[in-house]
């Protein structure tokens, strides 16, 4: 019958879900399969740029498709828009979709804004390729060049993207590195992100802060370091390991032979300096004290808040700055970049003595006006003339605290002055500023009055002087503006150095929290692993519960009904015994009688056992007789036959007489006396061929009688053979024992005991045992023949060869005691098997005095010996 069953659907590749799980391809597979792309592309090229180029174009495809599928798998199908957000894409998520890991760094160019560099040590499609000397310069990193200028003009950010070979110091191989030189639109995009997310009055651009702020890049899972120096390879080695106190002076001196050998640069072409050990000072321009205060400062912080490489790089720094740029310093000024001011809101004289921190002057104060309320506390001041922007306000009052004066304070900066000087343009503009004030002052009105606080303000008299006195200073505008430029570049340079620290130590949390996520999914795959693990426990566990508990039950069931069986057959057997308790006394006597009988049968077959054994001497008896007899009747029968042969001769002599005298008689004539003794001779060779006759008849019947004789002894011989096999498998126990012996075959235990004589130790019986098997299977072997015939009293007789090859051999090997029995073997084999070559059973006297062949008489005598013990 022909079953129908379930029939898998298969589904198409296209109709596969995008968000398939993490697939591997095998390391083996992925490098051949690669080799082979390269190879097939070198027989199609005439040169190392086409080549790259034909590799290019095969990446470009993959990164097309592979953005194409991240943007799918992702949760809201999303795809990155901003340019330092898709470097960090590549960087992190592509890398880490196709070679398992993240890049190793990430770095803006130093020579073109809008290049970009992704460094890997190790590149995958790098490592097994062997690039012959005539193709030197050939990078297979050209195909992952094409990868990231496919994902990258896939999102909308064309690129020019290359593969470069970089050397480091220290290592063999050379490290990889893409790089990415962007549209000239794409690059002009950044600067103005940069200008907009930050204001021109801090123009120390930090482009790692930038690029972790929420809006840039949301994606971004690892902070890239943009903007860095030449000697981007220098920091990413100094954070891996630092130096010890002791050892500074001695990498000061090496950093300081790298300044002069001009690896770092320092001196900017338009006579400004840079830092090039400092992460955020990529668009910081320092004058030669700044840079040297700079320098100096960050070499004798602690060793705490700096490595002792960063204090050391600093140090080589500053001895730099002092003794190879003193000289060509001297002439270059600072130029800092500051804020800019309209010059129309900053004073116009020069020797203009002003108050400063800002103060606005509000008088005619009313304590109780009509319709408002807590005029006696300062917020309600500062929302009074909010739209001034004060950042603090100081109440004055006279002693009954009905009128008084309001000072406003707006900071130190530009903006604080701009809204000082519009607070002073609009009580001006409505004839309550200072003039106003002083033409008034006997009779104010109602209204107050707002004014700039100026020079004469601060030298006044009363309790407005005393506090801008004591809270204020005058200084030209020049003093101003000198105080806020370095007070400027003293926050600058404090907001700086807060922002390298923030950025080491938010790379070093990066580095641990990446390191904590690592170790976090580890743990998760090590709990999975050990989750499903216990799950497939429990469901081992289970199913062997269930099938213990099904085993219990079966034995139990089983057992329940092997005890009802019993319980009947024992109920049955009460029963019957029941029945049966009145013939006890019966079936007693009737078991008595049925021993007795038995033991007669006993006692008569013993009887008859002993009759047998007479029986069987009788008939050995009579077979002796017949033996004998049959030999008497053998002997009379070679007498016979010589007679015979006597009897033949002289009738071939007479028959010869005869024809002899017919021919005389034919030539002589006939003759009376000759004729008569030619009858009688006649007549006696008639009677001898007659005897002959009889004779022949005779020996016929003798023969025939003979070979019966043979063939019933030769019969006899086998059974008792076949007897003894069953009776103890030819095992008999010597000296004493009759019993069978293969004959031409080697005795194994007495090979085995020669062998270890000769090679003594427990792990020789091995080879003992195979050296006796491979010289039993050459005595039976039937084309060797290590016999030759010798003539021996005239007779020829068949000897051993004692001279072949492989018996001279054995003797050389294994000794003359192995030698003498596997002869012995040979020799049987040869006497009583010379055609079959195997051996053959015969009965066997073990006995010490005998060991030959032991006649059929012996082995009767031996069995009925035998059957009398028992």
């Amino acid at each position: 019958m022909i079953g129908v069953g379930k029939i898998k659907q298969y589904a198409n590749v296209l109709d596969k879900p995008l968000s398939k799980g993490k697939q591997e391809v095998s390391l083996s597979a992925f490098a051949f399969l690669f080799s082979e792309l390269v190879q097939y592309n070198q027989t199609q090229v005439d040169n190392i740029a086409e080549l790259e180029r034909r590799l290019e174009d095969a990446g470009y495809a993959v990164g097309a498709r592979v953005l194409e599928l991240l943007c799918h798998r992702d949760k809201g199908n999303r795809r990155e828009t901003r340019l330092l957000g898709i470097l960090s894409f590549v960087h992190s998520t592509v890398w880490k979709v196709l070679f398992g890991k993240v890049a190793d760094s990430l770095e803006k160019g130093t020579e073109h804004e809008d290049e970009y560099m992704i460094s890997e040590k190790e590149l995958l499609v790098n490592k097994f390729i062997s690039i012959p000397k005539d193709m030197g310069t050939f990078n297979c990193g050209a195909f992952v060049a094409g990868i990231v200028r496919g994902v990258l003009d896939s999102a909308g950010f064309p690129a020019v993207v290359t593969a470069h070979f970089v050397p480091m110091e220290g290592q063999q191989r050379p490290r990889t590195t893409i790089l990415i030189k962007f549209a000239e639109e794409k690059s002009d995009v950044l600067h103005v992100l940069i200008d907009a997310k930050y204001s021109p009055v801090n123009t120390s651009f930090n482009p790692v802060t930038f690029f972790l702020q929420p809006g840039i890049a949301k994606r971004s899972k690892f902070p890239i370091c943009i903007g860095m120096s030449n000697s981007m390879d220098t920091h990413s080695e100094s954070e891996e390991s630092d130096i010890s106190d002791t050892e500074i002076d001695d990498y000061i001196e090496v950093q300081y032979e790298q300044l002069k050998s001009n690896k770092y640069v320092v001196k900017k072409p338009n006579g400004t300096f840079r830092c090039p050990f400092c992460l955020g000072k990529k668009k910081q321009e320092y004058g030669y004290r700044d840079i040297l205060q700079h320098a100096t400062g960050v070499g004798a912080a602690s060793s705490i808040k700096k490595s002792g490489k960063k204090r050391g790089q600093h140090l080589a720094l500053a001895k730099f700055l002092k003794e190879d740029v003193a000289t060509e310093a001297s002439s270059v000024k600072s130029i800092p970049k500051e804020i800019v001011v309209a010059n129309k809101q900053v004073p116009k004289q020069e020797d203009e003595l002003c108050v400063w921190p800002w103060k606005g002057i509000v008088t005619n104060v009313y304590n109780k006006l009509r319709h408002e309320k807590d005029v006696d506390e300062s917020a309600y001041w500062l929302g009074k003339f909010s739209q001034y922007k004060p950042v603090d306000v100081h109440l004055m009052w006279d002693k009954e605290r009905r009128k008084g004066s309001v000072i406003l304070g707006f900071g130190e900066d530009m903006a604080g002055f701009t809204s000082l000087m519009e607070f002073e343009k609009i009580f001006a503009a409505n004839r309550h500023g200072k003039h106003d004030w002083d033409r008034r002052k006997r009779d104010p009105g109602s209204q107050m009055y707002g004014w700039r606080a100026q020079a004469d303000d601060y030298n006044s008299q009363g309790t407005i002087g005393d506090y801008l006195r004591e809270k204020t200073e005058l200084s030209t505008s020049s003093n101003i503006n000198a105080k806020k430029k370095l007070g400027t570049i003293e926050k600058r340079e404090n907001i700086i150095m807060a922002i390298d620290i923030t950025n080491e130590e938010l790379l070093e949390k990066q580095c641990q929290l990446d390191e904590k996520g690592f170790s976090l999914r580890q743990i998760h795959e090590d709990n999975d692993k050990l989750h499903k693990a216990h799950n497939k426990e429990m469901e081992t566990l289970q199913r062997i519960a269930r099938d213990h508990v099904y085993r219990v039950m079966e034995n139990a069931s089983r057992m329940k009904a092997e005890v009802d069986r019993k319980r009947e057959k024992i109920d049955a057997w009460s029963r019957k015994v029941s029945e049966q308790a009145a013939l006890t006394i019966w079936e007693r006597r009737k078991f008595e009688d049925e021993k007795k009988r038995k033991n007669e049968s006993l006692q008569l077959a013993s009887e008859n056992q002993i009759s047998a054994s007479k029986e069987v001497a009788i008939l050995l008896q009579q077979q002796q007789r017949e033996k004998r007899e049959a030999l008497d009747k053998f002997i009379q029968l070679r007498r016979e036959m010589d007679e015979k042969h006597k009897l033949q001769r002289d009738l071939e002599e007479l028959t010869g007489q005869i024809k002899m005298q017919e021919v005389v008689d034919t030539m002589r004539g006939p003759n009376e006396e000759e004729m008569q003794k030619m009858k009688a001779m006649e007549e006696e060779l008639k009677e001898r061929l007659e005897a002959l006759d009889d004779s022949g008849s005779m020996n016929q019947v003798l023969f025939v009688k003979e070979r019966q004789i043979n063939e019933e002894l030769q019969a006899a011989r086998k059974e008792m053979i076949a007897g003894f096999d069953g009776h103890a498998g030819g095992r008999v126990t010597r000296p004493t024992a009759i019993g069978v012996k293969k004959m031409g075959e080697i005795d194994s235990k007495a090979f085995q005991i020669a062998y270890k004589k000769k090679y003594p130790g427990n792990e020789e019986m091995v080879e003992a045992v195979m050296h006796c098997t491979k010289w039993q299977q050459n005595i039976q072997d039937s084309g060797w023949h290590p016999f030759k015939v010798v003539e021996k009293n005239g007779k020829p007789e068949g000897v051993l060869d004692e001279d072949d090859e492989k018996l001279k051999e054995l003797k050389e090997e294994l000794g003359g005691e192995v030698y003498d029995i596997v002869v012995t073997a040979l020799k049987e084999l040869n006497e009583y098997n010379p055609s079959g070559r195997y051996p053959v059973r015969e009965l066997w006297n073990f006995r010490k005095d005998c060991n030959r062949r032991a006649t059929l008489k012996e082995a009767i005598t031996y069995v009925a010996a035998k059957r009398k013990q028992k």
